[in-house]
């Protein structure tokens, strides 16, 4: 059992994985999109639920947020951070976050924040599988809960059950596992595979590929 490792963000993520893993990439939630007039006609004002964003939501790369708000990968990242009151105000920068809310629309919904994104899940379902695991475990440090779950009809709805926020999966034999984290927009993938960027293009998906110098708050370069 894979069990909940919590990040310092004084030292490298390389730094701090667990043991027997050697690379890691930051996935980047992607913005949601959603069909023109599907906000104004949800009856729930609430949250997006995981089954109305695999259901009815694309995905929008950070690139393209970047192209239309004219913000670099940094301030985006912490435009982001300020729009969910992650940082304080001696770091917050309000003017990027307006930004960036300045291109959203009413069907367009900022990234998942704390949990693995929905629009990830299949992605992350299929490298899992890709070794031949048949089941995951899991660990949920706020809950307190562990345990493990067949794969074969896994879905997003029970990721939420087994946790609220923050959790750690990895599958059977620890090849691969994903991690979330609280107030961040990036789920973190683990591998003992030397060929990360293979598997990360290969589904199409934005990551910030972890280096000796990458933090948890890799937006703010100049810090460390």
């Amino acid at each position: 059992m894979l069990q909940y490792k919590w990040l310092n963000g004084s030292v490298p993520i390389l730094e701090q994985l667990p043991a027997g893993f050697s690379h890691a990439a930051l996935l980047l939630h992607p913005f949601i999109q959603l069909p023109k007039g599907y906000a104004k006609n949800r009856q729930s004002k609430k949250f997006l639920s995981d089954e109305e964003i695999i259901q009815s939501g694309t995905p929008v790369k950070w690139e393209k947020i970047m192209q239309w708000s004219g913000l670099d990968l940094d301030e985006l990242g912490i435009a982001l951070q300020t729009g969910i009151n992650a940082l304080n105000r001696d770091y917050a920068r309000e003017d990027l976050y307006l930004k960036v809310n300045a291109i959203m629309t009413d069907d367009l919904y900022y990234p998942n924040e704390d949990v693995i994104s929905a629009l990830l899940f299949q992605k992350i379902m299929t490298i899992l599988q890709s070794k031949g695991a048949r089941y995951i475990t899991y660990d949920d440090p706020i809950g307190i809960k562990n345990g493990r779950i067949d794969l074969e009809g896994f879905s997003p709805s029970d990721l939420s059950r087994i946790a609220l926020r923050e959790v750690i999966i990895a599958d059977e034999n620890l090849e691969f596992a994903f991690m979330s984290r609280l107030d961040s927009l990036y789920t973190l993938f683990v591998t003992k595979e030397d060929n990360i960027c293979q598997i990360v293009d290969s589904m199409d998906m934005e990551a910030i590929i972890c280096t000796d110098e990458t933090y948890v708050d890799w937006y703010f370069k100049s810090r460390h």
